[in-house]
């Protein structure tokens, strides 16, 4: 039973962080909206998760972390791969990192 609630609460997470991720690209698809209005209808802990999530992604926490990480030397930076696999793992690395964060709260 714990588990269940666990993955549950897991899949929470992971849906609010790909829509934190979605709703801040820079070619947002307006039509989405009525997609996110429903997910956030659909039940009061989708929206405190999403709550949460936002305050993390907007927090100085995150912004001074994420500044340590845009400090490396762009020589230090390894070229982006070639591999299509690669690059969709690397897209969804801010929703599994907003995840991880939200498990810790």
């Amino acid at each position: 039973m714990r588990t269940r609630a666990m993955s549950r609460e897991s899949q929470i997470a992971e849906d609010a962080a790909a829509w934190i991720d979605r709703l801040n690209q820079p070619a947002f698809d307006a039509a989405a909206g009525p997609d996110f209005d429903a997910w956030m209808a659909a039940s009061p802990r989708h929206r405190a998760v999403f709550a949460e999530m936002q305050a993390l992604w907007q927090s100085e926490a995150l912004v001074e972390a994420l500044g340590t990480a845009a400090r490396v030397p762009a020589a230090a930076i390894p070229p982006a791969p070639r591999d299509d696999r690669a690059r969709r793992g690397r897209r969804s690395m801010p929703r599994l990192a907003a995840a991880a964060c939200a498990m810790l709260v």
